[in-house]
């Protein structure tokens, strides 16, 4: 069995982020939340699904698996189907990490192409610790210096026959080959769809 690092939360401050939560956790985000993060302690690659109806608190769970990633020095790429959603992601992480000694940057239609160049630079030296975006981030000139963690927001990743399909597929698995990745899932926050939430050993 392939072999991942051991992202465990910080004392404390994990503590202090999860109080930014403006509401009580069900039981059921307060299970799947304890459970990504046993998985990201384990020392083995995760492969978790996430799912719930709008509303139901998924992307809390997502904020913070990418808190605990980046706050042990890994980099952490959330991938949304549209460029609406990932503006929206983007400014909820924003507002949550606020303070934080972490940098949040976005990749899609909607940013510059001066701005697409100073993300890209920032993934591959490291400098960005959490991506937004979307497929964007799987682009040619795309690489990560230390990526460990990546949430698919997505319902229509894995599933043949869809346009765009195989391109998506190969160019996904060729950023996180086999060896280093220990693979990904699919899908996310749409109603009824689940979210995938993917440890990844660091490949440095």
């Amino acid at each position: 069995m392939r072999q991942a690092e051991h992202i465990n939360p910080p004392d404390g401050l994990y503590d202090e982020f999860c109080a930014r939560f403006p509401y009580e956790e069900t039981d059921d985000q307060a299970r799947a939340i304890d459970d990504t993060l046993e998985d990201l302690a384990s020392g083995r690659p995760m492969d978790r699904l996430v799912c719930g109806d709008v509303g139901f608190g998924k992307t809390e769970v997502a904020l913070r698996a990418a808190f605990v990633a980046a706050m042990q020095g890994l980099q952490v790429a959330i991938v949304c189907p549209t460029t609406l959603l990932a503006r929206q992601h983007y400014q909820r992480f924003v507002e949550r990490f606020r303070n934080l000694p972490l940098k949040v940057a976005q990749l899609s239609r909607l940013v510059t192409g001066k701005e697409a160049t100073q993300v890209k630079q920032g993934l591959a030296d490291g400098s960005i610790d959490i991506a937004i975006g979307t497929h964007a981030l799987f682009g040619k000139g795309v690489s990560f210096k230390r990526l460990g963690l990546v949430v698919v927001d997505e319902e229509d990743l894995h599933r043949p026959g869809l346009p765009g399909h195989g391109r998506k597929t190969r160019r996904i698995t060729s950023v996180f080959p086999e060896g280093e990745a220990g693979g990904f899932r699919h899908d996310a926050f749409p109603a009824a769809a689940p979210l995938s939430v993917v440890g990844m050993p660091c490949p440095c």
